[in-house]
């Protein structure tokens, strides 16, 4: 992935989803940006308020419970990514 300076977090994820198209079918109904301290339904277009210490974290949240969280490296020129996917019982 090219190096972008100057983007945001939200910026730099924008850019991302806009051009990788090998994505799996995946549905994602909530972004908070922590940045920001919000947190908008994708849905519905409707943008509330989180009280939650300011970072520059975005968290989407799919449909089946699963979450992406996304962060600039602190010592590095990098983004990390961390999954967390939600299993049923087997």
């Amino acid at each position: 992935m090219p190096t972008r300076h100057g983007l945001t977090t939200g910026e730099l994820a924008g850019w991302f989803a806009s051009r990788v198209s090998a994505m799996p079918d995946i549905r994602v109904i909530t972004m908070l940006d922590y940045q920001n301290s919000t947190s908008k339904n994708l849905l519905t277009g409707e943008v509330t308020s989180i009280d939650f210490p300011v970072s520059n974290v975005l968290q989407f949240f799919t449909e089946d419970g699963s979450k992406i969280s996304v962060r600039p490296s602190g010592t590095e020129p990098k983004i990390k990514f961390y999954f967390f996917k939600i299993f049923p019982h087997i």
